[in-house]
């Protein structure tokens, strides 16, 4: 006979394990086109179109700053380490210059300035932190 109406429902769904999704009680600022995301849930929006991504600013303009001196290994990251670019539809990374230790996308070592494509799912990790990169579709 026919299936139930929930199986097919079901059958609909795609794939929930494709990616976390930011937790509720996070809801993304508006303007926000992608976040990076700690492994244990931490979501870092990003809503300016070009990003410094680094630890305890000193007289920067915060809302072109993710600081990620809150997070355990931060002082494994420079204070300017790098930049998270936005040019619609593409998002892409550029390290930063004097980088001591750079960060590695996807497990390739990024070099001096080299600016790499982002995608959704992409892992980045800068010192001793791990982030995923997510690219917000709504």
């Amino acid at each position: 006979g026919m299936p139930a109406a929930s199986e097919t429902l079901a059958a609909a769904q795609p794939n929930p394990v494709a990616q976390p999704n930011p937790s509720p009680e996070r809801a993304l600022p508006i303007g926000c086109h992608a976040w990076l995301q700690t492994k244990n849930g931490q979501i870092f929006p990003c809503v300016a179109t070009e990003l410094v991504v680094g630890r305890n600013p000193s007289k920067r303009n915060l809302v072109n700053f993710l600081d990620l001196s809150e997070l355990p290994g931060s002082d494994t990251i420079s204070r300017e380490h790098l930049q998270l670019l936005y040019r619609p539809p593409y998002h892409a990374l550029q390290l930063l210059p004097d980088v001591k230790n750079p960060p590695i996308l996807n497990g390739d070592l990024l070099q001096a300035r080299e600016r790499r494509r982002l995608k959704s799912g992409d892992v980045l990790r800068i010192g001793d932190i791990v982030l995923f990169f997510y690219k917000n579709t709504n």
